[in-house]
This record gives C-alpha cells, sequence and structure tokens, in this order.
C-alpha cells in the first residue's frame, strides 16, 4: 500500500510521486513541493553532483591572504587571466595550422605519386593511394595505443566529462598533447572520415593544463 511508502523507496518511484505532485489541480494550481519534494528537486537538477576544484574558497586563511594583498593584486590577477586566455588561443592556433600543413603536404605527396603512377598502371597507382592511407592511419593508431592512450576519441566529451568531476589519468599531460596532434595529422591524412575540431578542443585543454602549471 502507497500509504506503508517511506522516503527510502526507489529512484523510480520516487520520481513518479514527484511527477504526481507537480500535476495540475481542479483550480488549475499545482500542489506546493514539501521539504523532501525541495530535496528531491535539488538532486535532480544536478546540485549534488562535484566537480573538480569548483569549489567556493571560503576560510579564514583564504580571508587573511586576500587582506593581506596589495591594491594592485586585482589589475595583476584579471591581467594574468587574459594573459592565459591569449596564450590557450595562440598555442591552439599554432597546434591547427601545424596539423593543416602537415595534412596538406602528406596528401600533396600522396596524390603527386598516385597521379604519376596511375598514367602508367591503374593497378599500382590504386595500391600506392592504398599504402598511403594505411600508412598513415596506422601510425596514428600506434601512437595512441602505444604512447598516449588518453589521445583516443573526438576530445569533447572527455573535457566535459573531467569539467564535471571525472578525473580520467592522464587526459592532459604533454604526451597527449603530442599524441593528439600527430594522431589527428594520421588520421586526416590518411582520409579518414575524421575532422580536427574536436581534438582541438582536447589540445587547448592540454595547452591550458600545461600553462596553469607553470606557477605564474
Amino acid at each position: 500500500m502507497l500509504s506503508g511508502v517511506d522516503h527510502d523507496v526507489p529512484d523510480g518511484i520516487g520520481m513518479a510521486r514527484l511527477a504526481w505532485t507537480r500535476l495540475p489541480t481542479a483550480d488549475g494550481e499545482g500542489a506546493g513541493p514539501s521539504t523532501s519534494e525541495a530535496a528531491d528537486d535539488e538532486l535532480l537538477s544536478g546540485a549534488a553532483i562535484e566537480s573538480l576544484d569548483y569549489e567556493v574558497i571560503e576560510n579564514y586563511a583564504y580571508r587573511e591572504e586576500q587582506a593581506q594583498r596589495s591594491k594592485f593584486w586585482v589589475p595583476y590577477y584579471v591581467m594574468l587571466k587574459w594573459l592565459f586566455a591569449l596564450l590557450i588561443g595562440v598555442g591552439t592556433g599554432l597546434a591547427a595550422i601545424f596539423i593543416n600543413l602537415a595534412v596538406e603536404n602528406f596528401s600533396g605527396w600522396k596524390y603527386t605519386a598516385t597521379f604519376a603512377i596511375i598514367k602508367h598502371s591503374y593497378f599500382v597507382g590504386f595500391f600506392v593511394y592504398t599504402v598511403f592511407n594505411l600508412a598513415l592511419v596506422f601510425s596514428s593508431v600506434y601512437i595512441v595505443t602505444n604512447f598516449a592512450p588518453a589521445a583516443a576519441g573526438s576530445g569533447i566529451p572527455e573535457i566535459k566529462g573531467y569539467l564535471n568531476g571525472v578525473d580520467t589519468h592522464g587526459i592532459l599531460l604533454f604526451r597527449t598533447l603530442v599524441g593528439k596532434i600527430f594522431g589527428s595529422i594520421g588520421s586526416v591524412g590518411g582520409g579518414l572520415a575524421l575532422g580536427k575540431e574536436g581534438p582541438l578542443v582536447h589540445t587547448g585543454a592540454c595547452i591550458a593544463s600545461l600553462l596553469g602549471q607553470v606557477g605564474l
């Protein structure tokens, strides 16, 4: 019987009961939320989910340190944040330019050799084209599987997960940055139906993490 149900009911029943209390009554107004329903709303909104280093620092030692800082600290802090944003953008842009140039050069060599050989033999030209693509793709596979396993995947879901508290091991290391760049070159240059937008998100996050460890 429903009268014997306490607050330790399974989540499915609790959510159904929460939805039932939100239904409009005959006057067109819904029932007001109780204390337990307010707690359920807070849980459903994601407020109970913790992230990495996103808690507000508020303690006596922090306030004392803030009080001892000079009046130039706030402008310095603001300028430093903008400087970091600039460096992250420049670093990500340089990585994108490097990937573009590498892919264009590999593709140019591939098509030049293929078109030169295909004039004499279609079969040999197709074979050379296939070997070029396989070499580039397998190079990226080798990099990800043996050098930087954390560089696998698009990069966007991994960074979203990290920002929401999923501490994936090695996701922001320097070797992950190198593996992401060269793995993207091999994958895109090898003709796979992939883009560099997702990997560049991961690349920018790696650059930001490495810059943040400088200690400024």
